[in-house]
């Protein structure tokens, strides 16, 4: 698909996200590995957040790979497609879990963070 958006559309911006299911907990990690050893992925979707899934696994996969989470599912309808925050994400996060300190990384064009 590459080839032909390059032959196509040579000045189009391209991006290849990682649409990952949050209820698969550690599974997701290794989606991750396999999908970025076969492509260049420049963001990740976490899905499902609307459930029981915490989304945990975004942090890992995040620090883990460095890929930048893009957008959160947060249901099941076009506008519940959300653009990631991470300080509303921790936010949530931190409600769920007891956690001692969130410290955010300042990366620019990125959207990663620590839990410490």
């Amino acid at each position: 698909m590459n080839r032909v958006i390059e032959r196509e559309y040579p000045d189009a911006a391209r991006e290849t996200l990682l649409v990952l299911d949050a209820t698969t907990g550690k599974n997701a990690v290794s989606q991750a590995q396999e999908f970025s050893q076969v492509t260049d992925i420049t963001g990740i979707v976490i899905t499902k957040l609307d459930g029981t899934a915490k989304g945990g696994i975004a942090v890992t996969i995040a620090d883990e790979f460095d890929m930048p989470i893009k957008f959160i599912g947060v249901g099941e309808g076009i506008d519940d497609l959300k653009a990631f925050v991470p300080e509303e994400f921790i936010g949530e996060f931190s409600m769920s879990k007891p956690v001692v300190a969130i410290v955010g990384r300042p990366n620019v064009g990125k959207s990663t963070f620590s839990i410490i």
